[in-house]
């Protein structure tokens, strides 16, 4: 999480022209008339003493849920694998994408960032995340998105293929279990997950996959550039005008090609609305400060998915550049913390203008205080 100095002073003048408006409850109050991730919760999410399984060895998901809803629990094989700090990430994610069954029906719904360093297991994290919504939700899609192996970030990791063999390993399908195994000690999975990467070359083969995704429901993979090249329709229409040339001749119209065109443009409209409009009820960023760059035709694509249900990993330094942290926040909560330029004026600004070697006192007390309230206002969607 972000890190930041507790302030020395709290206070500051009301007429403070950094004081810009971010958004609050005022602002939306449908969207924030109750907030996730309250104070408490929150804390409770971090604190290892509470974050253990009960008496019987069951972890308990839904910490805060009303009285008439039933306790969910995690699947026995992953209550047995999972360590305190990751039954905390998974509380986390729940009360953050679903706080309640009836909540979760009625409304669109939240995003947050779990920002655990390499090797916590925010991969097992959201696995048991998954299942719990897929499960007991009523949810039926979730679009997950992962570097791929050539990507640069990882150029010789195929990380396609290890999200789907940790699939494999903590929630195995049904098939693939002894016909006598105790669903006391392994529950498989209900859901189906299917991975989408370089080997379905044409847009028939990829729009197969999304299809069968779209119709039996459960987890799709996929890489960065694929969901760009895919959800960006527009990309393909134009890269084909601008190799079309005025013909000197008569026009000759082929009907197979024709015919073949507008499978090809009713391929990628479905793919399109699988994908963005309306998309997947939850999409997982891997890797998401890749983000980084709002301006980015990746970031815009994203973008463009209408579910708020967003959740970002990763194990990136939130505090090493401001606003490469606005970019992944306001993917999660769009608005939240107002325009790039607001809050620039409202945080980056002062909080480097506190870290300079000259530094005066009051600008080192406005930027303990500037990180104090980001701190605050973050804390509920960020861990």
């Amino acid at each position: 999480m972000f890190v930041y100095v507790p302030p020395d002073v709290i206070e500051l003048s009301s007429g403070d022209e950094d004081a810009l408006r971010i958004s609050s409850e005022e602002d939306n109050n449908e969207d924030r008339s109750i907030t996730p991730g309250t104070e408490e919760s929150s804390g409770s999410h971090v604190n290892d003493s509470l974050n253990q399984p009960d008496a019987q060895g069951r972890v308990l998901v839904n910490i805060n849920h009303p009285g008439d809803e039933e306790d969910l629990f995690l699947a026995p094989q992953l209550a047995r694998a999972v360590k305190p700090h990751q039954i905390g990430g998974i509380r986390f994610l729940y009360d953050n994408l679903v706080e309640s069954l009836e909540r979760y029906k009625g409304s669109s719904g939240f995003g947050c960032i779990l920002a655990h360093s390499m090797g916590l297991g925010k991969t097992l994290q959201v696995i048991s995340f998954i299942d719990v919504l897929l499960r007991h939700t009523g949810a039926k899609t979730v679009l997950a998105i992962v570097p791929t192996g050539g990507d640069y970030a990882c150029p010789f990791v195929n990380t396609l293929q290890n999200w789907l063999a940790e699939f494999n390993l903590w929630l195995p399908a049904a098939e693939s279990l002894p016909p006598d195994t105790d669903p006391a000690q392994v529950l498989p999975r209900t859901f189906k997950v299917h991975i989408l990467n370089d080997e379905h070359k044409t847009t028939v083969a990829r729009a197969k996959v999304v299809e069968d995704w779209t119709r039996d429901g459960g987890v799709l993979l996929m890489g960065y550039e694929m969901y760009r090249l895919l959800s960006l329709k527009k990309s393909f229409v134009t890269g084909r005008k601008r190799k079309s040339k005025k013909p000197a001749g008569p026009v000759i119209i082929d009907l197979d090609e024709e015919d073949r065109q507008q499978e090809l443009m009713k391929g990628l409209s479905d793919i399109c609305g699988a994908l963005s409009r309306p998309g997947p009820d939850v999409v997982i960023c891997d890797e998401g400060h890749r983000i980084k760059n709002c301006h980015a035709s990746t970031s815009q694509a994203l973008k463009n998915i209408r579910s708020r249900r967003r959740v970002v990993l990763t194990g990136y330094p939130l505090q090493n550049n401001l606003i490469e942290y606005w970019c992944m926040v306001d993917f999660v909560r769009p608005d939240f913390l107002g325009t790039r330029q607001e809050f620039s004026n409202m945080f980056e600004r002062p909080i480097l203008n506190g870290q300079c070697i000259d530094s005066t006192p009051q600008d080192v007390q406005l930027m303990r205080y500037r990180s104090h309230v980001l701190h605050s206002l973050l804390e509920g969607f960020v861990q």
